[in-house]
């Protein structure tokens, strides 16, 4: 059994790759909580860690070292120029982030038809990938938490509440102003691809 490890931004996500093939999502933790996470999982009979990450290289170190404390097998993926039917548009292919890559590579084995991704975690992010496996180009934006923190810190009277409406109005106060908006503005972004 595998473990298959992706380092975000934000969060950890965990899954178990069996031999069968099929897959188990452990789950989605707090990056600082990355070591708790894993130790237990280590004694499942892992006998190998694959990850990708485009967090802190303190996250790569950790689960460096917490697979070579376990003696476990450790590979971690790296973005690539070309390779598994995709070519990579930037000349510089090295800093397409090594999630992007994934989904472009994902996506291209799954569907090979022209296809917009778009991901919205703590950046959202916009991929166009052409029927022949070329990588087009991309976005990259603030996230909708990001947006918010952005004009939170930075303002001295716009302030947020945690309640969430059901559809975008024009707001008639500050908290579902700032809501409202930071979703026009991601939806408006989305709809320009």
């Amino acid at each position: 059994m595998q473990l298959l490890i992706e380092a975000g931004n934000t969060y950890v996500k965990v899954a178990q790759l069996f031999e069968s093939g099929k897959f188990e999502l452990l789950g989605r933790y707090p990056r600082r909580k990355l070591e708790m996470v894993l130790e237990p999982l280590l004694e499942k009979g892992i006998h190998r860690i694959v990850f990708a990450s485009v967090g802190p290289v303190e996250v790569d170190n950790s689960i460096q070292r917490i697979a070579q404390l376990a003696n476990i097998p450790v590979m971690q993926v790296k973005t690539l120029r070309k390779d598994f039917g995709v070519k990579n548009a930037y000349s510089e292919y090295q800093y397409l982030g090594v999630d992007r890559w994934l989904t472009l590579v994902a996506i291209r084995q799954k569907f090979k038809k022209p296809t917009v991704i778009i991901d919205i975690g703590t950046a959202l992010t916009f991929d166009v990938l052409a029927e022949d496996g070329k990588h087009l180009g991309g976005w990259i934006a603030p996230g909708y938490q990001l947006m918010m923190q952005s004009v939170l810190e930075n303002t001295c009277k716009v302030f947020s509440d945690r309640e969430h409406g059901e559809c975008i109005t024009f707001s008639d106060n500050t908290a579902d102003g700032l809501k409202n908006g930071c979703r026009a503005a991601l939806i408006g972004l989305s709809n320009t691809v």
